[in-house]
């Protein structure tokens, strides 16, 4: 029957129908194995037959069941808005999700570009996929604002006139 994306959940596009002579067709359960994960399935019938009519048995059909696509998610905004500090700041965290999966923390994968000075900084972080999803990269970015600066005069009392 071809090929389907994972879904997370078992994948039953078959159908089986049982011609009988003299009856009405009829139809007949299914039995899938291996049609939840990325693979080949197989899907297999069986007719017990009647008082009229034997039992018979379909041909066996396979099909595949190919990786999901997968997204990776930068968030940069806990404790924006960022101040100029003078290091580095490395504020974003990230998460890889897809189809029938629990998000996958990927904050570890991270890379930083121009992150120190004031200006727009960038996050990318990447996930190199599992057995069910194909990998992906997101992107994401923050602005590093001016850091306040203070100026201050002082005196010295008694300084000699000069």
């Amino acid at each position: 029957p071809g090929s389907f994306t994972y879904t997370g959940s078992a994948i039953t596009p078959c159908t089986a129908t049982v011609t009988r002579v003299g009856d009405a067709n009829t139809t007949t359960n299914v039995v899938y194995a291996n049609n939840i994960n990325v693979g080949t399935a197989t899907a297999d019938a069986t007719y017990s037959g009647d008082a009229n009519h034997s039992g018979s048995t379909a041909s066996q059909v396979t099909f595949t069941i190919t990786q999901a696509a997968s997204t990776v998610t930068v968030t940069c905004t806990a404790g924006a808005p960022y101040t100029y500090t003078g290091s580095p700041q490395t504020p974003c965290t990230a998460q890889a999700t897809g189809a029938g999966m629990s998000p996958v923390n990927v904050t570890s994968s991270l890379v930083y570009s121009n992150n120190t000075n004031v200006g727009a900084a960038t996050a990318q972080a990447n996930w190199a996929g599992d057995s069910n999803h194909t990998g992906n990269t997101g992107n994401s970015g923050f602005t590093i604002n001016q850091a306040a600066s203070t100026v201050t005069v002082t005196c010295t009392a008694g300084a000699p006139y000069t």
